[in-house]
């Protein structure tokens, strides 16, 4: 996931605080000057500033092509009942290997989905703003 800087910088400045008042705390005030240039990915820093800005992350973040592509793939997959072909690709170790916290959600419910329909239990936890849903699986939502 990337920042857009130019959000960070706007949000800033309609604030009224400079560079150095933002970083406080959390960064250098060379790495806000960073990002408010370009794009940079998400981290606990960045989250940071944009707590201090009173913004959400994914207000001024977005998806890396690769992730949203890859996703939106199986998402169809899973739409047009293509079960197992959906979770070997989500099982796949160079899948995994490059999903960011953003999508993560998306991408547990989507496991789940087809663990269900592929009629194999597993349990699998659905993180949502910071909670966990435990959404245990045989062949449909338990009780």
């Amino acid at each position: 996931m990337i920042v857009k800087g130019s959000l960070l910088k706007q949000r800033r400045e309609q604030l009224g605080i400079s560079q150095g008042q933002l970083s406080e705390g959390i960064c250098h005030q060379s790495m806000v000057s960073r990002v408010e240039k370009g794009a940079y990915h998400v981290n606990d820093r960045t989250e940071g500033l944009c707590m201090r800005l009173h913004i959400d992350i994914s207000q001024v973040a977005e998806l890396t092509t690769e992730n949203h592509v890859q996703l939106s793939y199986v998402r169809e997959l899973v739409e047009c009942f293509e079960y197992k072909q959906a979770k070997k690709i989500l099982e796949s170790t160079s899948f995994m290997q490059n999903m960011e916290d953003m999508v993560m959600p998306e991408f547990h419910l989507l496991k789940a989905i087809c663990y269900s329909e592929c009629g194999e239990p597993q349990k699998h936890y659905i993180s949502t703003n910071g909670h966990e849903w435990n959404a245990s699986y045989t062949n449909g939502p338990t009780d």
